[in-house]
């Protein structure tokens, strides 16, 4: 049988706020925020934070312990590294899979402390995801991919119409060209939400995977994802009117 996914997937029948994980968006470049509501752990030890840096040849972890009175630096309790080629770092499964096979080489008393995880990925590394169903619907278009053909030149168009010169989304590289381009391929339903790839891990890791789809959660039927301010100034986000 396989091993549950999240790695602490199996206590959530002991911590059922642990199905519940309040997504905080931290103003840095790729980076969001999960915490689990209202658990601290089996034992009183001072809790530990994953942080996830996915790369553009590989994934890194690191898990660190909460900072004590008079330490000048957190302890390391976990550090680990999996590299992939450019084409496997392009499939998202790739990144969960290697992801899963860090963490289960990690001691399981270590993540029984964890109290946060932070999750950094390259900006402008987008795909679609179905809201009510967690299946992928295009694949990931990462963040040195450049809009082309017909699609990609009449989505150049209409962002140039409107946007402000020099606006990081007038470049083809940008995740609002790629959203763009992706419905004028084919129209996206009301259902498709752009995912940038850090909010796509902090999904799978707040709600798991059944086979290649995120679960969605229950009763509300509808996954939510969160960003940052960097990855949403790349669709259009104004960041001095913060709109």
């Amino acid at each position: 049988m396989p091993a549950p996914w999240p790695p602490w997937a199996a206590r959530r029948r002991h911590h059922t706020t642990l199905r519940r994980l309040l997504f905080l968006a931290c103003f840095c470049s790729g980076f969001v925020h999960l915490r689990p509501l209202g658990f601290a752990g089996p034992q009183a030890r001072a809790p530990v934070g994953l942080g996830i840096d996915l790369g553009t040849s590989g994934v890194r972890i690191c898990i660190v312990e909460k900072l004590q009175r008079g330490e000048e630096a957190p302890s390391i309790m976990y550090e680990a590294s999996a590299r992939w080629s450019d084409k496997e770092g392009a499939e998202a499964l790739v990144w969960i899979r290697e992801l899963q096979k860090l963490l289960r080489n990690c001691d399981q008393q270590i993540l029984q402390r964890l109290d946060a995880v932070a999750v950094s990925g390259t900006s402008a590394s987008v795909l679609v995801v179905n809201s009510a169903t967690g299946a992928l619907e295009r694949g990931p278009r990462m963040y040195n991919y450049a809009v082309e053909g017909l699609a990609g030149d009449k989505a150049m168009d209409a962002i140039k119409q409107h946007a402000p010169v020099g606006h990081a989304v007038q470049s083809r590289s940008s995740s609002f060209a790629k959203l763009l381009a992706w419905h004028l391929e084919q129209p996206l339903s009301n259902v498709s939400r752009l995912v940038h790839q850090a909010d796509y891990v902090a999904a799978a890791l707040a709600h798991g995977l059944t086979g290649s789809r995120l679960r969605v959660p229950q009763p509300t039927g509808l996954l939510e994802f969160a960003s940052d301010r960097h990855n949403s100034l790349k669709l259009g986000f104004d960041v001095k009117e913060l709109r």
